[in-house]
């Protein structure tokens, strides 16, 4: 991933960021730099861990509605937007996982 700021600046980072597209969002781990905008750098295979962490995610916020409705309340958002990131994660794990209806 490249990072930008407001200006379009290229922000350089110590070593390449490798993230995983939910959606129209990368998923990353948590050294990520404050950026106004990114675009994809090289595609490379995804390691493991990054798999790992989505599938994690994944379970802890969309396998039941009750969890739904939790990490709606945790990230101050509406129902129907954590739903669409559910989806999209069930998505980008190919179908390996199966979202709550």
């Amino acid at each position: 991933m490249k990072f930008f700021d407001a200006q379009g600046v290229a922000i350089p980072t110590a070593e390449p960021v490798i993230a995983i597209m939910v959606g129209r969002t990368p998923m990353l781990g948590d050294s990520v730099p404050i950026a106004a905008s990114h675009e994809p750098g090289a595609q490379v295979p995804c390691p493991q861990s990054v798999i790992d962490d989505v599938r994690k995610r994944f379970e802890q916020a969309c396998a039941t509605d009750q969890r739904r409705d939790q990490a709606a309340r945790d990230q101050k958002t509406s129902r129907d937007a954590v739903d669409k990131s559910c989806s999209d994660m069930a998505v980008t794990l190919g179908g390996r996982v199966k979202p709550t209806p």
